[in-house]
């Protein structure tokens, strides 16, 4: 039963997870390619179109076909192919960058990222105030950084969370459109040796020492770690309410998350940031639509009888399907 096994794992990696208990280790585990990943969201985003007219606006399924289109993933496969591919995927990054523009209702799009072995998510900004941004949106491997995701880790529930969304302002849009950077964004995707410590070092390098750039820190993260700090030490004037008022309005700040179950990195860092583009109670549908989608697939693809361990997946699934239906019409 080991392919079984191994193929349900990868189904149920395309709709993620809750992130990871406190103490699990994020032991690697091969998971869903980015093309796969998109392919299957874009279908599942086109099957729902038609069924839900009424209760989304036409702006908000073009956000969303945006951001699945699996375009930029073809592209990257082409320069993988051949590296001749290459400056015309950079240009045409400069190009998308140079026509930010207000139509989407943010000036932002969306670009794969990381390594072979870890897929994250790239968003370039345009600022009210006319500067730049560049997010990463990352749950897993890098996220010990301290430069780009801090120094707070938090534990509720059981999971592990932390700052997975970077955002690094105050560019330029030369800056974004550096070619160099981009090449390098580009070639550690087909690097079998990079890790995200190599891609990490490149961003820094070009947008923070090289350029104006600065890492967004939630307003009280330097609060929690002299409050922690106390604490450990046994220090006089620890305020363990205090620390609690503070770790609360950590937890709703929006570049606070879960750390991610390893091996579902494509489906957690490529569709956390449809939770800042289109409207949440649309994104909440369409959510649950895709865990429905994969539990047909594996009803098709996975052959009877089933083992214990599939068995239970496949309840777990059953429980997202139901928490998922609360979820979107509550």
């Amino acid at each position: 039963m080991l392919s079984v096994d191994f193929h349900l794992e990868r189904l149920c990696n395309l709709i993620g997870s809750d992130g990871c208990a406190g103490n699990e280790p994020l032991i690697p585990q091969k998971g869903i390619y980015f093309t796969d990943c998109l392919q299957q969201r874009s279908l599942d985003a086109a099957s729902y179109f038609p069924t839900s007219l009424e209760e989304m606006t036409q702006i908000d399924y073009l956000r969303m076909h945006r951001h699945r289109l699996v375009e930029y993933s073809h592209l990257i496969d082409q320069c993988e192919i051949d590296s001749k591919n290459i400056p015309s995927l950079v240009y045409k990054i400069q190009e998308d960058i140079e026509r930010l523009s207000d139509i989407w209702g943010r000036s932002v799009f969306c670009f794969p990222g990381g390594t072979v072995h870890h897929a994250v998510c790239y968003e370039f900004v345009q600022e009210a105030d006319g500067t730049y941004s560049f997010l990463i949106y990352n749950r897993g491997e890098g996220c010990n950084d301290p430069d780009l995701h801090g120094n707070v880790f938090l534990v509720r529930n059981g999971k592990q969370i932390a700052r997975t969304r970077v955002q690094i302002r105050g560019l330029a849009k030369e800056d974004l459109q550096n070619e160099v950077l981009l090449k390098v964004l580009i070639l550690f995707q087909h690097d079998e040796y990079a890790t995200m410590e190599d891609v990490y070092g490149k961003i820094k390098k070009h947008l923070l020492e090289k350029a104006s750039g600065w890492v967004r820190e939630a307003p009280r993260e330097r609060e929690w770690l002299v409050l922690t700090r106390m604490l450990s030490l046994n220090m006089n004037g620890y305020d363990f309410y205090r620390l609690q008022e503070v770790e609360k309005e950590l937890l709703f700040d929006p570049d606070f998350h879960t750390l991610q179950v390893s091996g579902s990195c494509t489906e957690s860092n490529t569709q956390t940031p449809e939770s800042f583009i289109i409207d949440p109670n649309f994104r909440r549908r369409l959510k649950l639509h895709a865990i429905q989608s994969t539990y047909n697939l594996i009803q098709e693809h996975v052959p009877q009888p089933l083992a214990t361990k599939v068995a239970l997946k496949i309840e777990t699934l059953l429980e997202k399907i139901d928490f998922w239906k609360w979820m979107a019409y509550s």
